[in-house]
């Protein structure tokens, strides 16, 4: 066998080997990139997406994991994610309010459904710019479902709001208001 088609055999190889495995080799990387460093589960990472994310919501206790996206996003709807409530101020920023809203029913999307599994003192987490937030649970309040609502808590603090529809009565909803307790560098 002459050198040119052992040269060629092993080009086509190659090239083969490449297009076979660059897909599995590149989601590999992203998934051990944000599993390492920004601690998401491999099911709700969009394979090859392009979509950026604002941040991540945590709540260990009763496992939840989701991306956060930007107020103008089309990703940023309750009926697609957890969603990121407009005139909500950053983590990074003082006395923030960083509120979000979710379902809590028994579809797909419903990714505050166990919320009310959690009690005062369990911890909520926001990776938001590289810093991971940590937040403990102070209050559980009601309001009437009426499409507004009204935000309690210290103005002096950085707060986490969760907001879903309570499951007993479709006319309330509750909110979760949670503490800022910590923050350090991911």
């Amino acid at each position: 066998m002459s050198k040119k088609y052992k040269f060629l055999g092993t080009l086509f190889f190659l090239i083969g080997f490449i297009f076979y495995f660059y897909p599995k080799i590149f989601l590999f990387f992203r998934q051990k990139q944000v599993d390492g460093v920004l601690l998401m589960q491999k099911e709700k990472i969009p394979k090859f997406s392009n979509k950026k994310y604002l941040g991540i919501l945590e709540i260990p206790k009763i496992k939840i994991k989701n991306f956060l996206y930007d107020f103008d996003s089309e990703e940023n709807n309750v009926d697609k994610n957890v969603y990121l409530v407009k005139g909500s101020t950053m983590p990074n920023e003082t006395y923030s309010a960083f509120i979000l809203a979710g379902h809590s029913g028994d579809s797909k999307v419903a990714y505050f459904r166990n919320l009310d599994k959690l009690n005062y003192g369990d911890i909520a987490v926001i990776f938001y710019q590289q810093i991971k937030y940590s937040y403990q649970l102070t209050q559980v309040y009601q309001e009437k479902k009426d499409g507004s609502i009204l935000i309690q808590r210290e103005k002096k603090k950085s707060h986490l709001l969760l907001i879903t529809c309570d499951k007993k009565n479709k006319h309330m909803q509750n909110v979760y208001v949670f503490e800022l307790i910590s923050f350090s560098n991911v």
